[in-house]
């Protein structure tokens, strides 16, 4: 059975949701920010962010899992898969993965052991595009004819032997 969303709209559903990943994991950081060192979020701020952040996770890696599977089944044609291609090949695409891994790394360095376990979230957009850009990835094949397979050609008649190695 294959999703009946096409690919753009799955795109865009992951999208979408990683994006609310990154936002909520933001706005905790920006709240963390202006909290005294010890002093925890107040779970006003806490609850929501963590519930967007589950809830757009595991939106995330159902619309990955849809994707991939209808690639795999071979459900859209590699004409159909184009749009979807050259929209992640695009340099806006890029660039917002490069800025947010960039504000990630320099989180990182600016609180190193306050918010460590969130560090993977900012990360959460660009590995994204990055597994999606993976499955739509054309796949080359090699065809060989079955003249090209038969014969003595699969077994070379000697060992390979190289003077190189030493007497």
């Amino acid at each position: 059975m294959t999703s009946r969303l096409k690919p753009m709209q799955l795109l865009w559903f992951i999208g979408i949701s990683n994006i609310a990943v990154t936002v909520a994991v933001i706005a905790m950081a920006v709240q963390s920010w202006h909290q005294p060192e010890g002093q925890r979020l107040s779970a006003s701020i806490k609850t929501p962010c963590v519930t967007v952040i589950a809830v757009s996770l595991a939106a995330g890696f159902l619309g990955e899992w849809l994707l991939q599977r209808g690639v795999r089944s071979g459900a859209w044609s590699s004409a159909f898969l184009d749009l979807p291609r050259r929209l992640l090949a695009h340099p806006v695409v890029k660039t917002l993965s490069v800025a947010i891994g960039i504000f990630a790394i320099l989180y990182f360095f600016a609180h190193p052991v306050r918010w460590l376990s969130f560090y993977a979230l900012f990360m959460c957009l660009p590995l994204s595009l990055s597994r999606i850009s993976m499955t739509l990835r054309p796949k080359e094949t090699t065809e060989f004819s079955s003249s090209e397979l038969s014969g003595s050609d699969l077994h070379p008649a000697k060992p390979i032997q190289s003077d190189h190695w030493g007497n």
